[in-house]
């Protein structure tokens, strides 16, 4: 049975448990279930600027252990630090792990929790770290070398100082790569003159959605002849070869003819400007 909930206040009622129960619940169950099809990472927001030597990561959510945490204000992670000839992550950590409350209530296999005023927070604590081990109860964000700043060109992705491994949030198990990575897949796709069919179905996703599955990537990765085998493929490896087969993979693969061009609408192309 699909059920729907119409909360109603009558002029005079008492505001029961339940009814707050029910207001507590109906709108976080209905999120979780938006959300449920999606592997773990970054679901919205959390953007990276580095500004007046200012390291800051915005507002947003990030899906972990099929729960959704909020960053409700900007975070400046770090400031007036050198990052040059070292590699630095950013790792999110559970936030008792480190510490005790007599009010703590921790599972082995969950984040450990705290209790206040009848409210059980669980929290992920942001920190940034030196090239180390790191250790096993911290979940990697993103990582860098010399200093924190997204890819512009192809040539910037086979680099390794540039923030690649950024985990966003995917339909699926597995997380994909941040959007800016696929803007300039978008950009490398619509100035190529013979562009094979599976083109335009990267070239929809990530017009539509931002981001494409790494299953996908890898789908594509095959249609090259004498192809590598892809199902190993993971992190920077996959996307070092899937840029390379975007200029590999033409028309002329299937032999036939060259497909036009394709004219996107001025808002398509801007929603990846």
């Amino acid at each position: 049975m699909l059920t729907d909930y119409e909360l109603t206040f009558p002029s005079g009622s008492l505001i029961t448990g339940q009814l707050l129960q029910k207001m507590y619940e109906y709108p976080k169950n209905l999120i979780n279930y938006i959300f449920a099809d999606y592997s773990e990472g970054v679901i919205s927001g959390l953007n990276v600027s580095y500004v007046d030597q200012k390291l800051i990561l915005s507002t947003g959510i990030y899906k972990h252990n099929s729960s959704l945490y909020i960053l409700e204000k900007d975070e400046i992670l770090c400031e007036n630090i050198c990052f040059e000839g070292k590699r630095w992550y950013v790792v999110l950590k559970d936030s008792d792990s480190d510490t005790e409350s007599p009010d703590k209530d921790c599972d082995s296999n969950k984040d450990c929790q705290w209790k206040q005023d009848n409210i059980v927070v669980r929290k992920l604590e942001i920190e940034i770290k030196e090239d180390e081990k790191l250790p096993k109860d911290n979940f990697l964000l993103f990582s860098f070398k010399n200093e924190p700043k997204f890819p512009r060109s192809g040539d910037d992705i086979k680099k390794d100082a540039y923030i690649l491994d950024y985990k966003h949030a995917c339909r699926g198990t597995e997380p994909t790569f941040m959007p800016q990575l696929f803007h300039l897949v978008y950009r490398k796709l619509l100035s190529k003159e013979e562009r094979h069919p599976f083109d335009y179905v990267i070239m929809g996703e990530i017009c539509t959605k931002g981001v494409i599955p790494c299953e996908l990537m890898r789908a594509y990765i095959s249609y090259l002849p004498n192809h590598i085998p892809t199902s190993e493929l993971r992190g920077k490896a996959l996307m070092d070869q899937f840029w390379d087969a975007l200029s590999v993979l033409k028309s002329n693969n299937l032999n036939i003819t060259p497909t036009k061009n394709i004219s996107f609408t001025e808002r398509e192309e801007s929603m990846l400007i």
